[in-house]
């Protein structure tokens, strides 16, 4: 804090440009939970924020999509968005260990944010960055995260949701804002199938639309294939 805004400012200008010199790809990161200050971050290179309210309650209720959308998202400054997923106090063999770190990727894949890693479920993690990964990976992939008008379908407003379209197939990355409930996501077009990406199992399809159970605050991987 004593540098201030200017001389921080020229510290992090420093650092990126003496990894340039030396020939290095730069990559400076910095922790700036609740302080996205632009003039800082337009020479770093990654942010890492929610490096508050660590603890055992579920990450919903300590981050809103709007703080997440103004702070945390990276895009104001070009940086790449890494959360530090701090979950303390819970036994990790506990049930609960995996649904809080579900609540947290309700809010971070939609938002398409990476986690720092450590204090989530690994396996819970691993599963899920996986999935989209492979698909978002494939030449041709369109993307489209949760805050932008995606054409390729319609969702109640309390989802959260980002999609990935390759030709025919879709990946729909679903982040539950509210509680339990079954929701319709409005696909544009006729659906063929759809199915959880987590487990394979089917969903249930009517015409355009694709019937989604969810948990309150969770994370639903949604493969759809259009006619």
């Amino acid at each position: 804090p004593s540098f201030g805004l200017w001389r921080h400012r020229e510290h992090i200008k420093r650092l990126s440009t003496m990894m340039v010199e030396r020939g290095t790809t730069p990559l400076v990161w910095v922790h700036m939970t609740n302080t996205n200050r632009l003039p800082v971050l337009s020479f770093s290179q990654a942010l890492l924020g929610w490096e508050w309210k660590y603890g055992s309650s579920d990450f919903q209720e300590r981050f809103t999509p709007d703080y997440i959308r103004a702070v945390s998202i990276g895009r104001q400054s070009g940086n790449i968005p890494v959360m530090l997923d701090g979950i303390q106090g819970i036994d990790r063999k506990d049930p609960e260990y995996a649904r809080v770190t579900r609540t947290g990727l309700a809010l971070i894949l939609p938002n398409e944010m990476d986690t720092y890693g450590g204090w989530m479920d690994g396996a819970t993690v691993s599963k899920a960055v996986g999935i989209i990964d492979a698909f978002r990976s494939q030449p041709g992939t369109e993307c489209y995260a949760c805050w932008e008008s995606a054409p390729v379908v319609d969702a109640p407003r309390e989802l959260l949701v980002a999609a990935y379209r390759r030709g025919k197939e879709l990946l729909l990355v679903v982040g539950n804002t509210a509680g339990e409930a079954t929701h319709l996501l409005k696909l544009k077009g006729a659906v063929a199938k759809a199915t959880d990406a987590e487990t394979d199992a089917p969903l249930e399809t009517r015409g355009p639309e694709g019937v989604l159970p969810i948990a309150k605050h969770d994370l639903r991987l949604v493969r759809v294939t259009m006619e």
